[in-house]
């Protein structure tokens, strides 16, 4: 779930429930986690995500978390129920538009800096 390609792909395929295995490391566990739930929002689904060694989330595809646990000292299970809609997002719908975007308007703020102007008098 780092990866917005494979989240994409199941917004495009219409998934309404991701269900994640993972194997974390203690220090990252937190960060992976959150990382999933930003993937349920762009996507609009609902995670499920069970971690070795790390954090159990169940988010729905607004990103609230509905229940957490984690596993890192101890065997750890997670029961919650997860609201599951239909959601279609821009993201989903048009993937990195608006990153394209952004790099234009880059594009052009730095041509009209560095674009030779007239002077005049």
């Amino acid at each position: 779930m780092d990866f917005h390609d494979t989240a994409r792909a199941y917004a495009l395929r219409r998934a309404q429930l991701l269900l994640v295995p993972a194997s974390d490391f203690t220090v990252d566990g937190w960060l992976h986690s959150r990382m999933a739930i930003m993937r349920g929002v762009e996507g609009g689904f609902a995670v499920a995500r069970a971690a070795r060694n790390g954090r159990l989330t169940l988010s729905d595809d607004r990103g609230r978390v509905v229940a957490e646990a984690s596993s890192e000292n101890r065997d750890a299970e997670l029961v919650g129920d997860l609201p599951l809609r239909a959601t279609s997002t821009p993201y989903g719908r048009w993937g990195d538009w608006f990153v394209y975007l952004v790099l234009a308007g880059l594009v052009v703020c730095l041509a009209l800096v560095f674009l030779p102007r007239r002077v005049e008098r």
